[in-house]
C-alpha cells in the first residue's frame, strides 16, 4: 500500500477516537496537515501512536507506514535522507526553556518534547504548544509565562499556573454568567461515546442542547431565553433542573445519560408558565387525593429555576 493509503485507512479506521482526543480533526486533511506538516509535527503523531493506539515500534518504522512520501520526510535518515535523527529547527528547544529550568522536566531529543513524570500521571508539552497528561486524560495548550512559569490552558477551559500550582475552571465568579469560552466540534455521536458538554463551552452541540432543554420548558437557558450556543451558567443550571428531574446525577454536566433523556420523549419536563415559582415535580402521582410529592427534588428544581427569573 501507498503512504497515503496507510494514512488515510488509519484515520477511517480512528476517526471517532481521534475526534475525541482533539475535535479539531474533523476531515482527514485536518489530521493529516496537523501531523504531516513536517518532523517535528510527525513526532507529535509519534508520542499519539505510542499512547493512545499502543504502537510499540520505532520511528523509524512509523515513518515507514505513513510518512516517506513527503518532501521533508525523504531528507531524514528515517526515509533514506541525510538529516540527522531528533534533528530540531533552531530556537526550538529553546521554546522549552520555562520547562527544562526544572529538573523533574525531561527534554527528549528523539521526540521533540519535554515530559514530567509521578507515579500516578506524566505531563507531556509539545512543541506545537499541545499538552496531554495520561491519567486521567487531559489535553489542550501550553505556554510559557516570563522565563521561569508556564500555563496550561485545557480543552473544556480549565487553567493551570505554573505560579500558584492550582487548576482553575475559568468561571469568572459565581455570580455571574461569564465564562471563559472554548469552541467545540464535539457532536452528538461524541457525546452518547462518552464525551461532555459543560460550562464554557461554545458550539453546534450547545445549541441542540438548549433547544432540546427549551423544548422540554427549561426556558432559562441564555439571558434572552433563546439558544444563544453557549454554555453559560444560566445553561449549566437549567441541565442540573433537568437532570434533579429525571433521577440523574445533577452536576450540570451533559454526559452520555443526560443526553439520551434530552432525547428521550418520556423524559420529565416542565410545563409551568412560571418556571421560578411553580415547578412541575415529575414524580407526583396523579389520581390520589394529595399528591405525593418528593419535596426535597422540588426543592432542587426551585433553587436552579428562581436564580434566574
Amino acid at each position: 500500500m501507498s503512504h497515503y493509503t496507510n494514512r488515510y485507512n488509519f484515520w477511517n479506521e480512528n476517526k471517532q477516537k481521534i475526534k475525541l482526543i482533539d475535535p479539531k480533526f474533523s476531515s482527514y486533511r485536518e489530521f493529516e496537515n496537523s501531523f504531516f506538516k513536517n518532523e517535528t509535527n510527525f513526532y507529535t503523531f509519534f508520542n499519539l501512536m505510542r499512547d493512545q493506539f499502543n504502537f510499540g515500534q520505532d520511528l523509524k518504522t512509523l515513518y515507514s507506514i505513513f510518512a516517506c512520501d513527503f518532501e521533508w520526510a525523504k531528507k531524514t535518515v528515517f526515509c533514506g535522507g541525510s538529516t540527522s535523527s531528533g534533528s530540531t529547527s533552531p530556537g526550538t528547544t529553546n521554546m522549552f526553556g520555562c520547562l527544562t529550568k526544572r529538573p523533574e522536566f525531561k527534554y527528549s531529543t528523539q521526540h521533540n518534547n519535554v515530559i514530567l513524570r509521578t507515579p500516578n500521571y506524566y505531563w507531556a508539552f509539545f512543541s506545537n504548544n499541545r499538552f496531554f497528561q495520561n491519567t486521567p486524560t487531559k489535553k489542550g495548550y501550553w505556554s510559557c509565562d516570563g522565563g521561569d512559569h508556564f500555563t496550561i490552558k485545557l480543552d473544556d477551559g480549565k487553567t493551570y499556573s505554573s505560579k500558584t500550582g492550582v487548576w482553575t475552571d475559568g468561571v469568572a465568579s459565581s455570580s455571574s454568567n461569564s465564562t471563559t469560552i472554548t469552541d467545540t466540534n464535539l457532536t452528538a455521536n461524541d457525546l452518547t461515546s462518552g464525551s461532555t458538554v459543560k460550562v464554557g463551552m461554545r458550539g453546534d452541540i450547545v445549541t441542540k442542547i438548549q433547544e432540546l432543554l427549551i423544548a422540554k420548558g427549561f426556558i432559562h437557558v441564555s439571558k434572552n431565553d433563546t439558544a444563544d450556543g453557549i454554555f453559560g451558567n444560566r445553561t449549566k443550571r437549567m441541565v442540573m433542573a433537568f437532570q434533579a428531574a429525571n433521577g440523574l446525577n445533577d452536576d450540570g454536566v451533559v454526559g452520555k445519560l443526560t443526553w439520551e433523556k434530552l432525547n428521550d420523549g418520556s423524559a420529565a419536563s416542565n410545563d409551568s408558565t412560571n418556571q421560578a415559582t411553580s415547578v412541575k415535580d415529575p414524580y407526583e402521582v396523579p389520581g390520589s387525593d394529595s399528591s405525593i410529592m418528593q419535596e426535597s427534588r422540588k426543592k432542587i428544581l426551585r433553587k436552579y429555576l428562581q436564580e434566574f427569573k
